[in-house]
């Protein structure tokens, strides 16, 4: 518990405060600068700021309304297609008030998710009868996130 408490209360905040990523930090704040981005995935170790980098993202894009339009699901928790069909589909159609443009949803160790699962995202329109869905986008960009070598 208390390691959890320490990690949380010096994980990085904003965009700018993530160290030994300059690349992909550089990356990620020209998505805030447009204020759009692609269908992503960040892969690499655990431990080296996957979702910290995908939490600082949505702060710096959405400021104080990222919680309304940011989710993060640890798949080996809920891993089968039950919480894709139910709990993904309804953040992802669900309406907020707010003026962004879109969400963030972060599936954590999304390797872990049942073969259903994994390839429901793909095709939301196959369990649903709702047929005026936005087109969807392709996965187009892949960053791997990994620890520096120490000095």
């Amino acid at each position: 518990m208390e390691a959890a408490l320490w990690t949380e209360k010096y994980r990085p905040r904003t965009l700018a405060e993530i160290r030994d990523q300059e690349e992909i930090v550089s990356r990620l704040k020209e998505f805030v600068k447009s204020r759009t981005m692609p269908h992503s995935l960040f892969a690499g170790p655990p431990g080296t700021g996957k979702t910290t980098a995908a939490l600082c993202l949505a702060r710096d894009l959405f400021g104080s309304i990222h919680g309304d339009v940011f989710m993060e699901l640890n798949a080996s928790d809920e891993r089968g297609i039950d919480v894709v069909r139910t709990t993904v589909k309804q953040f992802a159609e669900y309406s907020t008030v707010s003026s962004a443009p879109f969400k963030i949803l972060v599936l954590d160790e999304a390797d872990n998710m049942t073969g259903d699962a994994q390839s429901s995202p793909s095709n939301p329109d196959a369990h649903s009868s709702d047929s005026h869905h936005s087109p969807k986008r392709k996965l187009s960009d892949t960053w791997s996130i990994s620890p520096k070598p120490r000095a």
